[in-house]
């Protein structure tokens, strides 16, 4: 991967990669420039690992015990249907 001219030198990166990675990039990539499809692709995969990073902290907070009051409350408090 070429790093643009255009960038301003305290910017620019290199990355390098495999050529079967810039095969695939070529291929997803459509109209975007590479950078900016490459960095959508970093902040799509920062937010799918907080979400699964929330998910799964949600998930060992529901304790056996927390379902049970929340059963209770359920039971305490119904939901009217009308």
């Amino acid at each position: 991967m070429k790093v643009a001219k255009k960038s301003p030198k305290n910017l620019r990166r290199t990355l390098t990669l495999n050529e079967a990675s810039i095969k695939l990039i070529e291929k997803l990539r459509g109209d975007k420039p590479k950078s900016v499809f490459i960095g959508e692709l970093l902040d799509a995969e920062a937010r799918k690992r907080e979400r699964t990073a929330f998910y799964a902290a949600a998930a060992a907070a529901y304790t056996p015990q927390v379902a049970k009051e929340t059963l209770a409350l359920n039971a305490q408090f119904p939901i009217s249907e009308a």
